[in-house]
């Protein structure tokens, strides 16, 4: 709508629960009594993005992971799309390789805080997941953790936790790809740190 561009107000987003890069997308999910509705337009990417590294430090360890399963399930999914292109590719390529690399400094991530190099990096994460998300949409991860999210008690990023071993065990099974089975095996350290260290 031109007459809505024209008039369109620039609005900023400051971060604090990086990892769906929400702050990049065109998506924009309201949810109302347990129900997700979706609207989609450029006109909801902010002009502004700011991330709140003293917040985003001493957020919850498992949720944090959480969010960064579902920053790596946008690189994945994104690759998987009809919309995919050769641009949105070397972006989900990227995101997946350093989603695995902030993965193992959480781990070794001592005290009460994450340090400030890591949360940089979570953030940077979860900006380029959003913009592959924005331009080429999700598939059957996100759509299993939507419906998580409406008929139980589980937030977001612990609904992609769980569909994200429903997809990856669905793929290895129907197309045997290599690195899903390195994706499969990723999720099974976290659960495996997650339950030793925390």
């Amino acid at each position: 709508n031109i007459e809505f561009e024209s008039n369109k107000t620039d609005f900023a987003v400051l971060v604090t629960l990086p990892g769906s890069g929400a702050e990049t997308s065109k998506t924009s999910v309201i949810k109302i009594y347990k129900k997700k509705f979706f609207f989609i337009s450029r006109s909801f990417v902010p002009k502004y993005v700011a991330y709140d590294f003293d917040m985003i430090s001493s957020n919850n360890y498992i949720h944090q992971i959480f969010r960064m399963v579902d920053a790596l399930m946008h690189g994945i999914e994104s690759r998987e799309t009809i919309l995919s292109s050769t641009f949105a590719d070397y972006l989900s390529r990227n995101l997946i390789t350093n989603v695995k690399k902030v993965l193992k400094k959480i781990f070794k991530n001592n005290g009460p805080k994450f340090k400030p190099s890591i949360v940089k990096e979570m953030c940077a994460i979860s900006f380029y997941g959003g913009v592959v998300q924005s331009e080429c949409g999700s598939s059957l991860c996100h759509a299993i953790a939507h419906f998580l999210e409406s008929h139980s008690k589980l937030n977001h990023s612990e609904s992609i936790f769980l569909a994200s071993f429903v997809k990856l065990k669905y793929e290895k099974i129907i197309k045997n790809k290599s690195e899903t089975i390195k994706c499969e095996n990723l999720l099974r350290n976290i659960y495996t740190n997650i339950l030793n260290n925390k």
